[in-house]
């Protein structure tokens, strides 16, 4: 996939006098910078978008022509929008327009470009504008029960994070063979697909999703306050202990950033409180990078949880962690406060 920043047109200039190329974007996109997205997506396509957009504002407006490409490439490719506060848009098509060359791409989001479009904070598909999904395949088209199954559970925590209903992956799972569905535009406003102003914030409630090895995962995320870095924190059972799990990630603009990566050096402490009850969470692996979907400087560590801070915790409507670094990551809080919501059940579920 290439990219490429491009004018927004002057409306006291007709198309026909413009002396360059120019967009005239949908009115609730807002009034960013717009980059043009075209061709297949790749595993590495995120990192030359972030070259691209290193220092491009929040409201930026990523316009999407393209057929698919590498499933995980589209996913890191939206997480990394997400993360920047871009808005998506899929156009019209307008054959008048001389560097949208390929006309069998124009207007088009098929595929793991239709994941990446979910990455926008505001998104918007012009009437003509097509949006498809389609079943899993791999390069050799084939996928077998196990290799489906991650995928879908993959899939639907980034639907999940994203504010996407899950009943557009399901519409993927039904898709015959070798065939798009597109999804009209009734489907996708209910489903949340296409969204013409930001979700409003609301307080992150506990899930709960497969882990390797057939485990079970009981996870929460906090936004951090001052940038679009995340703390995610997971339970699960590792033979017949339970464990606690901390995921740093990061503002995908620090995700290489060496003030960023060397505060990963070296195993930290946590300090929980939960009902004004202390409770010290202590390491038990190092730091490590964190799955093949998150931004290259997402980092984990494992931790011992005791029966105690679980009682508080069932008992309480949030509580604190405070990860004991002599010097923040950058862009993470020095305490984060998570919300119980969710948390009794997903608990009982491991």
């Amino acid at each position: 996939m290439t990219f490429q920043k491009v004018a927004r047109c002057d409306p006291q200039v007709s198309d026909k006098a413009a002396s360059s190329l120019c967009l005239t974007p949908p009115a609730e996109l807002g009034a960013g910078e717009i980059v043009l997205a075209q061709g297949k997506i790749e595993r590495k396509t995120e990192d030359n978008f972030g070259v691209t957009v290193k220092n491009m504002p929040a409201g930026t407006i990523v316009l999407l022509n393209s057929l698919g490409g590498d499933l995980i490439g589209g996913l890191r490719l939206g997480q990394s929008i997400r993360a920047r506060d871009f808005n998506t848009w899929i156009m019209d098509s307008q054959p008048d327009k001389a560097v949208l060359k390929d006309k069998k791409i124009l207007g088009k989001c098929f595929s793991s470009c239709a994941y990446t479009f979910l990455g926008g904070v505001v998104r918007r598909v012009d009437k003509s504008g097509q949006l498809g999904v389609h079943q899993f395949r791999s390069q050799e088209d084939k996928l077998d029960a196990n290799q489906a199954q991650k995928l879908s559970a993959m899939l639907a925590r980034y639907l999940d994070a994203m504010g996407i209903n899950r009943q557009l992956l399901d519409q993927a799972l039904l898709t015959e063979a070798g065939k798009i569905t597109l999804i009209p535009e009734p489907q996708r406003i209910a489903w949340n697909v296409e969204l013409s102003q930001p979700a409003a914030v609301t307080v992150s409630k506990w899930k709960l999703e497969a882990a390797a090895g057939g485990k079970r995962l009981a996870f929460t995320s906090v936004k951090q306050v001052n940038r679009n870095a995340y703390l995610t924190f997971a339970l699960t059972y590792n033979n017949g202990s339970l464990r606690g799990l901390l995921i740093a990630k990061p503002d995908a603009r620090d995700e290489q950033a060496p003030d960023w990566l060397s505060a990963f050096g070296e195993k930290v402490e946590v300090l929980a409180e939960v009902n004004s009850k202390l409770f010290v969470l202590r390491p038990v692996s190092d730091w490590e990078r964190a799955g093949q979907v998150n931004t290259p400087g997402t980092r984990q560590i494992w931790y011992s949880v005791t029966p105690e801070m679980i009682k508080e915790m069932l008992n309480a409507r949030q509580f604190k962690l405070k990860p004991q670094w002599a010097f923040p990551p950058m862009g993470m809080d020095k305490e984060t406060m998570f919300s119980t919501d969710g948390f009794r059940d997903n608990y009982s579920a491991l």
